[in-house]
């Protein structure tokens, strides 16, 4: 497999991600004060409850879905689809060309690790997918021609980023023709097929 190097990290890098969920939420919430005037009794049934903590680390999936500029807050890594381009097509060399019937897109990404993580955290492009409406994925392609896709490319060898530190960056993608692309997603493609965040495009 192309990538099998890169499995031990995948569950460390993407649990900074915010893959694995974030801390254990305190579950307990106090009950609010009497009133001060007499109110009608209840039954237990009726007793008002506490609302549910929500995760803050939850995917950014489904109706939790980005928008290109908004960020993935994960535990140790921050992470954003800065752009996307629907079309793309080499400035000067005709022979790059997408295969038959296909065409290429681009998404510009920016990942940076929080100062207060304390580690790096890998980064790579494998991690991303662009999505169409019927679920199919097409991942990011794993080599380049210089300067295209338009530099700064995104890392396509996996990278240590340090705390404080962003690894930004193009990264190409075919697809076929006529596919409408409706994600960029960002995931697990190579381990459990996992999606942590996907903005819509």
């Amino acid at each position: 497999m192309r990538f099998t190097f890169l499995v031990p990290l995948l569950s460390v890098t993407l649990a900074a991600c915010g893959g694995g969920g974030g801390e254990a939420q305190d579950e307990s919430a106090s009950t609010p004060p009497a009133s001060a005037t007499p109110t009608p009794s209840v039954t237990a049934s009726e007793s008002p409850t506490a609302s549910e903590s929500v995760d803050p680390y939850a995917p950014n999936i489904g109706n939790r879905a980005l928008k290109v500029g908004q960020a993935r807050e994960g535990e140790g890594v921050v992470t954003r689809v800065t752009e996307y381009r629907g079309a793309m097509q080499h400035p000067s060399n005709p022979y790059i060309v997408p295969g038959k019937g296909n065409r290429w897109v681009g998404a510009k990404v920016e990942q940076c690790v929080r100062k207060s993580y304390g580690q790096p955290s890998e980064v790579v492009s494998i991690y991303f997918a662009v999505g169409d409406r019927s679920g199919g994925l097409y991942e990011a392609e794993s080599s380049s021609w210089d300067d295209w896709p338009p530099l700064p490319q995104y890392p396509m060898i996996e990278r240590q980023v340090q705390p404080g530190d962003c690894a930004v960056g193009w990264m190409l993608f075919q697809v076929p023709a006529a596919t409408k692309v409706e994600t960029v997603q960002f995931g697990d493609f190579y381990g459990d097929g996992s999606v942590i965040a996907e903005w819509q495009v």
